[in-house]
């Protein structure tokens, strides 16, 4: 289970929007609420709140009743989601990865020989990928088919625990002065456009999966992290970036297109006239 502590950025974003309308807001946050609630008119009044401290949300944003959730992000963030191996295995058991590739991701994260992290020698990541290059070839092929990618961002990404009730629509990275954001459904379409084969490690599309802790010499005082599952987005704000880039530049192709078939009906329109 993720624990997300409330921070000041999530205190400052609140502030930043609540009780204020889009007309008030700057911006990138005024993009924001348009983005969330298309149909909203200036005047209207918005309330944000701080999500439950386990949730992928961090706030939600609500007008007229209706919210949207937003997870926040900083700078440098890279680590989406942490919960017990077992929980995860058995997630990707349940949407099909066959039992080969569940046994190659428990010898990789345990990394001592054995799916249960009893072995005697504990390997590092560096070590193993040579001895176990073949396997997690096999898994990652497995792992990046499409449906399999879409359903572990859900997942891991935007619902985390499946007992909390909601999920992340958007991610969002910076401050309330500036930040750049995506929607879930954006992003889930940005990253299947992409290829993600350079990624040796075992992975789902910009997913990479390791373990919270490998422990090779047996010191740490908090062993039974050896049991977490880390997954991580390298660059997740440059993917964010990326993919908010592509739906601008859509919209401004999209209205482009539209100012030039207005702009030829218009000439035709004026032709038959004379």
């Amino acid at each position: 289970m993720k624990y997300n502590p409330t921070t000041e950025s999530d205190f400052l974003a609140a502030a930043a929007f609540n009780h204020k309308t889009p007309a008030q807001l700057n911006g990138n946050l005024r993009a924001l609420v348009k983005a969330a609630f298309p149909n909203c008119k200036d005047d209207d009044v918005i309330q944000c709140g701080i999500c439950n401290r386990f949730s992928k949300p961090d706030i939600y944003l609500q007008i007229d009743g209706i919210r949207r959730y937003i997870s926040l992000k900083s700078g440098g963030s890279e680590s989406v989601h942490t919960e017990h191996v077992k929980n995860v295995i058995l997630f990707l058991r349940s949407i099909g990865i066959s039992a080969a590739t569940q046994r190659t991701l428990l010898r990789y994260h345990y990394g001592d020989g054995t799916l249960t992290g009893t072995g005697e020698v504990r390997h590092l990541a560096s070590e193993l990928y040579p001895m176990m290059k073949e396997e997690i070839a096999r898994a990652n092929k497995e792992l990046n088919q499409f449906r399999i990618i879409a359903a572990s961002l859900d997942r891991f990404v935007f619902q985390g625990n499946p007992i909390h009730p909601y999920a992340a629509e958007f991610i969002a990275f910076g401050d309330p002065t500036y930040f750049v954001f995506a929607s879930k459904e954006d992003i889930v379409k940005g990253v299947l456009n992409d290829k993600y084969d350079h990624i040796n490690y075992p992975h789902i599309g910009p997913l990479m999966i390791q373990p919270f802790l490998r422990d090779p010499e047996r010191k740490s005082p908090h062993p039974e992290k050896r049991d977490i599952a880390h997954f991580r987005w390298p660059n997740l704000l440059g993917s964010v970036q990326k993919i908010a880039y592509r739906k601008q530049r859509a919209e401004r192709m999209r209205k482009i297109a539209q100012y030039q078939k207005v702009k030829e009906d218009n000439s035709k329109n004026s032709a038959i006239l004379h």
